[in-house]
């Protein structure tokens, strides 16, 4: 959540497509949890979307974040 707040709550916290960054936990993560594959987290949209360029940044970087930052999720949620 704290990765999606930084990088990605120009425009998905603030009404343009999916509000996976919007202030409000719980809603963020029904939305969120759309676009995470926790089998495989390499092959979740939002790294496929970090990585191709949508972020506008240092795509690679970032999608390694993101992978990383899903781990953790995945670890957590026991899954």
């Amino acid at each position: 959540y704290v990765l999606v707040r930084q990088k990605c709550v120009g425009c998905h916290g603030m009404g343009s497509g999916p509000q996976f960054a919007v202030a409000d936990v719980a809603s963020a993560h029904n939305v969120a949890v759309q676009f995470v594959n926790f089998g495989t987290t390499a092959n979740s949209v939002f790294v496929a979307r970090m990585m191709d360029g949508h972020c506008g940044s240092d795509c690679s970087s970032n999608g390694t974040e993101m992978r990383t930052t899903l781990d953790k999720w995945k670890s957590l949620a026991g899954k």
